[in-house]
């Protein structure tokens, strides 16, 4: 497959790691991204570990695990998250779900990402 030649870096945005329709479509995505020369990373806001991690294989993944946070976790979550977007310097932020947009819109426009897919699924 031809090799991507305008953007390089790309995250593919999920609630967990557990297999659902989003985090399916996030994995294949991320799958093809990087067949196509991109460098993809994969992160769940709410869980840590799961399915979908397991099998995303050579596809850097990183849960944050918001679910099981304290209360100050909580707080430094969106810290965490500008500069988790910072160090990888993101290009594009792929999303899946508003609820998840909410928690990430800000910390990846003030780490620089300037280009943000919102996808929403429906029942």
């Amino acid at each position: 497959m031809a090799e991507h030649k305008k953007y390089k870096t790309l995250i593919e945005v999920i609630y967990s790691s557990s297999i659902g329709g989003s985090e399916r479509l996030a994995a294949t995505l991320a799958r093809e991204f990087k067949a196509r020369g991109l460098n993809v990373s994969v992160c769940a806001t709410h869980s840590v570990e799961g399915p979908i991690s397991e099998e995303l294989e050579g596809i850097d993944f990183r849960g944050f695990g918001f679910e099981t946070r304290s209360r100050v976790g909580k707080w430094l979550f969106p810290i965490q998250l500008y500069l988790y977007f910072k160090r990888k310097r993101v290009e594009v932020l792929h999303v899946q779900h508003v609820f998840v947009f909410q928690r990430c819109y800000w910390p990846a426009r003030l780490a620089g990402v300037k280009n943000i897919v919102l996808t929403e699924h429906s029942d």
